[in-house]
């Protein structure tokens, strides 16, 4: 089926390496997988987070990289290696917040084993992030594809310190256009809240409402758009003050086109912090984290830990 959503988009994003997913492929007497254990304090706590938990648990992810990946070698001539292996997944990026978690880990395991196969240059980063893509989206997941085109980038260029994006609609086949951008960051944080959100809940009421044609929706989009255009020259250029008002536009804009409902509790707590903070943000992914703006460095941290603490159970990382 052809489905065409009428609007253009632009988007710039950022890797944050201090949150990695890291995939260990070796020989071992019989073939097995370690994947993360979430650790919950009570059973109320484990039943909260399965009722939110996005489609598909590690297993599943696992199993749906592995055919997936058999599939890649097949088309570049190789065949999976017939001996036992083990593989080891571990990450520190929390599921459910906006930072891809999911995505990190295919594609970590992607990379691992086009690598002991020796393929890991038989596909190029688009080709990488439509298969990390397509394995999320097939399991039920709604997902973008910027977050996959940002992590495959940063896998094969560890010098990636952003990635501009473009989605024209004259480009039909599900990929974009992108460049990869190795200019200096300013001082930022990243605020994580300690709650899980689901992320289907957030964007698929969008994606219904883009392909039914909805033109007010899509004029929005575009202006974010347009904010990441302006966004992309601030960073080249290093103005950090003209990039935090966009930061802010786009953070405004976002919950517009969302409402403060659908966004819930956390995000708009997570919005009044940065304000109270007087610090330029925006939010993740689908939200529950956000990245702030750090104009005046330590003096811009202190007052954002001293707004966060309270509202709530919020983790602070200096990026």
């Amino acid at each position: 089926m052809d489905i065409t959503i009428f609007a253009d988009g632009a988007v710039l994003s950022i890797p944050i390496k201090s949150l990695v997913a890291t995939a260990t492929i070796a020989p071992a007497e019989h073939f097995s997988w370690m994947a993360p254990t979430p650790r919950y304090s009570t059973l109320g706590e484990c039943v909260d987070h399965i009722r939110l938990r996005e489609p598909g648990s590690w297993e599943i992810i696992i199993e749906r990289t592995l055919v997936v990946v058999d599939d890649m070698l097949r088309s570049s001539g190789k065949k999976m290696l017939e001996i036992p292996m083990e593989i080891h997944l571990t990450t520190n990026i929390p599921r459910q917040r906006g930072t891809s978690g999911s995505s990190g880990m295919i594609l970590s395991l992607i990379e691992a084993l086009l690598t002991i196969h020796g393929a890991d240059k038989c596909f190029d980063t688009m080709e990488k992030a439509i298969v990390a893509w397509k394995i999320e989206t097939d399991g039920g997941t709604e997902a973008g594809l910027q977050d996959r085109v940002l992590q495959a980038a940063a896998i094969d260029n560890p010098k990636t310190t952003a990635v501009f994006m473009e989605f024209p609609r004259t480009i039909r086949d599900g990929s974009c256009q992108f460049k990869v951008l190795e200019t200096q960051l300013p001082q930022l944080a990243l605020v994580l809240s300690s709650e899980p959100s689901y992320s289907g809940g957030v964007h698929k009421p969008i994606v219904d409402r883009l392909i039914a044609g909805d033109r007010s929706l899509a004029i929005r989009f575009h202006q974010l758009g347009e904010y990441a255009y302006s966004a992309r020259n601030c960073l080249e250029a290093g103005d950090w003050s003209a990039l935090g008002i966009l930061m802010n536009k786009t953070s405004l804009m976002r919950i517009e086109i969302y409402g403060q409902d659908v966004l819930g509790p956390i995000n708009m707590a997570l919005f009044e912090a940065c304000n109270a903070a007087h610090c330029q943000f925006n939010f993740t992914g689908s939200g529950g984290a956000v990245v702030v703006l750090l104009l005046n460095g330590d003096q811009s941290y202190q007052k954002l830990k001293t707004e966060v603490a309270k509202r709530g159970n919020f983790t602070i990382y200096r990026l």
